[in-house]
């Protein structure tokens, strides 16, 4: 009867792959042999959606103080109008000033304004009160 020849190469390879299931396993069963304390922490995402409205969710991710198991839990994505505040730009050129109209949560940018001043430098840069439009 002819002998079969086993080559270092197969051998190396049906090692590896038995310490890999081996060590998926044990990762696995390490998991479920804590008894898990978490620790939570709430972090928003927002995406720009219009020009009038963004989507947001939360995400809760969830650690374990023992071991480090992480869980994330991702809430429903929400549609919600945008929070526009007016923000300083600085100088764009002398004697006028630019400010910026934005989203405090998506950053998403209305608009913005170039108006007239004293500068450089502008002596009330963070003084300024928009006066908005109608619309």
């Amino acid at each position: 009867m002819k002998q079969m020849r086993r080559s270092p190469a197969a051998l190396l390879l049906a090692l590896l792959l038995v310490l890999t299931l081996v060590g998926g396993i044990a990762v696995t069963a390490h998991a479920r042999a804590c008894s898990h304390t978490f620790s939570e922490r709430d972090v928003d995402e927002y995406l720009q959606n219009s020009s009038t409205q963004h989507k947001h969710r939360t995400v809760t991710i969830k650690t374990c103080t023992k071991c480090g198991y992480v869980v994330e839990i991702n809430g429903a994505w929400l549609y919600e109008g945008h929070n526009f505040i007016m923000t300083d730009g600085g100088h764009y050129k002398n004697n006028q000033h630019m400010y910026h109209e934005t989203c405090n949560n998506c950053d998403y940018l209305k608009r913005t304004a170039i108006y007239p001043c004293d500068g450089p430098p502008c002596t009330l840069p963070f003084r300024f009160q928009p006066v908005y439009e109608l619309q």
